[in-house]
């Protein structure tokens, strides 16, 4: 097994010309970050692929680390594990880093057995996405630790996972209550290689059984837990961010999984949450495709009294099809929403096909979802992210400096794509892009690339960048709000999707 090699690439909004170190492409953005933004504990979390062994063996990594506000990595501990491995590595290190005033950055954590490079993007002092800046991909996100410890009350959870192994891939996607003694209740959906709950559909969800469980956290915030229900059982370390918020990395030997667990309020939901709303959402699935074939779609839909009224969808779909701009027709439904945040829902897409999917409110404007079937790939595992939209979208929403971050695959190329940088919007259709790019293990970065684009009404927006796209328009947004997005790279070839926020200093 081979450590890994992370770039952190902390991202920003609007492009200056500033004194200071090189940013990514020599260049620095608007900003005033500094080395002292990242102080405190931080949970990280990174997917990706290692090319030691001659193919890409999928891999997840996950820890801690303790950044003291002036460049230097006094402690962490890191859990790692890949498909090919028997279960998890975990070491202990330390490190330096180093921020740029408009966010960007470089940090270095070492271990025993050696070190790895991250590039780094602040979006603001609690949150930074990362990339690798060695010869491996991956792409991740930290977020600063403000809790130690599991609730002190029974606490509701919506979580998800999402797993991969050489025998079967599956996502779950559910609701859980904790114990303060470790002791946990709830139900779940499960797709197991396109068997959903054991074969019996989505009328009711598999209740979880006496087997979960989650054990104290040490004193970093790191624990052992374990969540099952008559599918079977899924092993994993938890990584405590606060009390709203926990990381998994799946412990199980030869499956490569991660996933989260947020705090449910709005819990029993007495009306109905989802109506009179649109949703952005966007998801990633695994399929029979063989190579690394994926789908990646982003999207919203609008919902009123049980009904879907309408919406539009973005996908790519293994590197061989692209879908751009299709309805999400009216005439879908969506079942009563249970007092445990529970709804199934159901519509017909323009591609053409007959989608079902589940899903669980984190609360009235958060959901997780799992999709149970879509009739133009019967074969998928997909799980997503669904927020509700805020407001009227016209150009002018987005405006300043942007941290994002993208990672796929381009069969064009040939390549595994990482991207981490920033995006500086000027409010009236032009743009400035500046990326730190792993292509397959390859680090570049091309410099600021101009690049046009439009909002319209319901929050789609598309953009052409110069030396980026394949085609116009064809870098696609859902806006959650003017301060964040899922973005799609909508291209025949592509399977890249990713997340834009707002920076914050």
């Amino acid at each position: 097994m081979k450590k890994l090699s992370l770039a952190l690439a902390l991202i920003s909004l609007v492009f200056c010309v500033a004194c200071g170190t090189s940013g990514i492409g020599g260049l620095i953005g608007t900003g005033h970050f500094s080395n002292s933004s990242l102080t405190g504990n931080y949970v990280y979390q990174i997917t990706g692929w290692d090319f030691s062994s001659g193919s890409p063996v999928p891999y997840q990594e996950a820890g801690v680390f303790a950044a003291n506000g002036q460049g230097v990595i006094t402690s962490g501990t890191d859990d790692f594990t890949e498909e090919s491995s028997g279960g998890v590595g975990t070491s202990t290190d330390t490190g330096t880093y180093s921020i740029n005033s408009d966010g960007t950055g470089t940090l270095t954590l070492n271990f025993s057995s050696g070190s790895i490079d991250l590039d780094l993007t602040l979006v603001s002092s609690s949150k930074l996405y990362l990339i690798d800046a060695d010869n491996l991909n991956s792409t991740g996100v930290a977020e600063q630790q403000t809790s130690t410890t599991l609730p002190t009350a029974a606490t509701a959870f919506v979580f998800k996972q999402h797993s991969v192994s050489a025998i079967q891939d599956f996502s779950t996607v559910g609701q859980l209550t904790l114990a303060t003694n470790g002791t946990v209740a709830g139900s779940d959906d499960v797709n197991r290689s396109g068997a959903i709950n054991g074969g019996n559909g989505t009328t009711n969800p598999l209740a979880l059984t006496s087997a979960s469980s989650f054990a104290a956290a040490d004193s970093t915030g790191r624990g052992t837990a374990t969540l099952a229900d008559s599918t079977g059982a899924i092993d994993f370390i938890y990584y405590i961010v606060n009390s709203n918020n926990i990381r998994f990395l799946v412990s199980d030997a030869g499956v490569v999984g991660a996933g989260r667990a947020e705090a449910q309020t709005g819990q029993p939901f007495t009306t109905d949450p989802l109506s009179g709303s649109s949703y952005a959402f966007g998801s990633r699935a695994d399929d029979n495709v063989a190579g690394p074939g994926a789908v990646n779609t982003v999207g919203s839909l609008t919902a009123s009294s049980g009904a879907i009224s309408g919406g539009l969808l973005d996908s790519s779909v293994d590197g061989t099809n692209s879908y751009a701009d299709i309805p999400i027709n009216s005439g879908g439904t969506y079942t009563t929403v249970a007092s445990n945040g529970r709804t199934v829902v159901g519509f017909t897409t323009g591609i053409p096909s007959t989608v079902q999917q589940v899903f669980w409110m984190v609360n009235p404007s958060r959901a997780f979802f799992l999709t149970t079937s879509d009739s133009s790939d019967v074969t998928k595992i997909e799980d997503g992210t669904a927020d509700q939209q805020q407001g009227t979208f016209t150009n002018s929403s987005l405006n300043g400096q942007y941290g994002f971050t993208m990672d796929g695959y381009d069969n064009n190329a040939g390549a595994f794509i990482d991207r981490v940088g920033w995006i500086q919007w000027n409010g009236s259709g032009s743009l400035t892009w500046n990326e730190a790019l792993n292509s397959s293990g390859t680090i570049s970065s091309p410099g600021a690339l101009s690049g046009t684009y439009t909002v319209g009404t319901n929050g789609r927006a598309t953009a052409s960048v110069t030396n980026l796209s394949y085609n116009s328009n064809d870098i696609v947004f859902y806006l959650v709000s003017g301060s964040n997005a899922y973005i799609l790279e909508n291209d025949p070839g592509v399977e890249i999707n990713g997340v834009m926020n707002q920076q914050s200093q």
